[in-house]
């Protein structure tokens, strides 16, 4: 399962804190082009499934995204393990990324979330670099994240994200059985 998180609507679309939500709308367009998420009252998602993959966008609040997680995992008998939650990550630079498990930010409630819901935070990380205040740190973390990116801070960010999703596709995903 390929969590991507952030906040619903369209004032957060183009924001920082968003990259998990361009991370799965990304893999959707690449494993079955022309296919659009469904929404799920149930789940509170919009999600996809593919084979083995299901790409999932919570549609709470990043805050609350754990509960979605934990509820979607459950349903579909997956350990945590098993799991890819792409976020947004400051404590990597713009058009960086890193996928790991068990290791991210130091402090994102997003992911804190997910820990707290799932019991565990043996889960995989897409950190998507979203730091571009180039030595400027006068806006604090958490309303920076929630700023529109810029036109080329996107366009950097977009092509950090193809290049992730290629990783996750070549090295960790089974989308055809």
């Amino acid at each position: 399962m390929v969590v991507g998180l952030g906040n619903p609507g369209d004032s957060y679309a183009r924001s920082r804190h968003n990259a998990g939500f361009i991370v799965a709308d990304y893999l959707l367009q690449i494993i079955a082009p022309g296919s659009s998420f469904e929404n799920s009252s149930k789940f509170e998602a919009e999600f996809y499934k593919k084979g083995d993959v299901i790409i999932v966008k919570p549609l709470g609040f990043m805050n609350k995204s754990g509960k979605i997680v934990a509820r979607l995992a459950r349903h579909y008998k997956m350990i945590p393990e098993q799991i890819f939650v792409g976020h947004d990550d400051l404590d990597i630079g713009i058009g960086e990324y890193k996928i790991q498990k068990a290791t991210g930010p130091k402090d994102h409630k997003g992911l804190n979330s997910v820990i707290e819901s799932l019991g565990n935070a043996d889960f995989w990380r897409i950190r998507m670099g979203v730091d571009s205040r180039a030595g400027s740190r006068n806006i604090p973390p958490e309303a920076y994240v929630l700023q529109p990116m810029g036109e080329g801070e996107y366009l950097v960010l977009r092509k950090a994200i193809q290049k992730a999703v290629g990783e996750l596709l070549k090295n960790y995903l089974n989308v055809n059985g």
